[in-house]
C-alpha cells in the first residue's frame, strides 16, 4: 500500500484552505449586499427629489397662470418631504430658487417660469446656494 500522508498532516492544511474559501465567500457576500443597500437608499433618495421638484413645478405652474404667486412659501407632501421656493425675478421671467428637502436629503434648484405662457423656459437642479 501507498500512503500520500499521514491523516493529521493531511487534514489541517485542508481544513484552513477550505475555512478560508468560505470565509472569503462570506465577506464578499456581506460587501455585495452593502453595496446594494447603498444603491438601493440613493436611487430612493434621487426619485424622492425627483418627484417633490414635479409636483412643486406643477403647483408653480398653476400659480404662475393665475397670478397667485407669493413671494416666498413652501408645500408640504406627507411621506415625501418639502418644497420651500422663493421668487428671485419678477420681470419678464419669473425666476425661482427651490429647496427641495426628503427625509435624508436636500438640494437646491432654480426653474425660470415664462408668466404670460406658465410655462417653464429651463431648470438648473442641485445649484449651489
Amino acid at each position: 500500500m501507498i500512503r500520500l500522508k499521514n491523516e493529521r498532516g493531511f487534514m489541517l492544511p485542508l481544513t484552513m484552505v477550505v475555512s478560508i474559501l468560505i470565509l472569503s465567500l462570506i465577506i464578499h457576500s456581506i460587501f455585495l449586499l452593502d453595496s446594494e443597500r447603498h444603491f438601493y437608499q440613493s436611487a430612493h433618495a434621487v426619485f424622492q427629489l425627483r418627484q417633490l421638484r414635479e409636483n412643486a413645478f406643477s403647483e408653480l405652474g398653476r400659480a404662475v397662470k393665475e397670478k397667485t404667486l407669493p413671494e416666498k412659501g413652501s408645500f408640504h407632501y406627507d411621506g415625501t418631504g418639502t418644497v420651500t421656493f422663493t421668487v428671485v425675478s419678477d420681470g419678464a421671467e419669473k425666476v425661482i430658487n427651490l429647496l427641495l428637502k426628503s427625509s435624508d436629503r436636500s438640494q437646491t434648484d432654480q426653474v425660470v417660469f415664462d408668466p404670460e405662457t406658465a410655462r417653464i423656459t429651463r431648470w438648473q437642479e442641485a445649484i449651489l446656494p
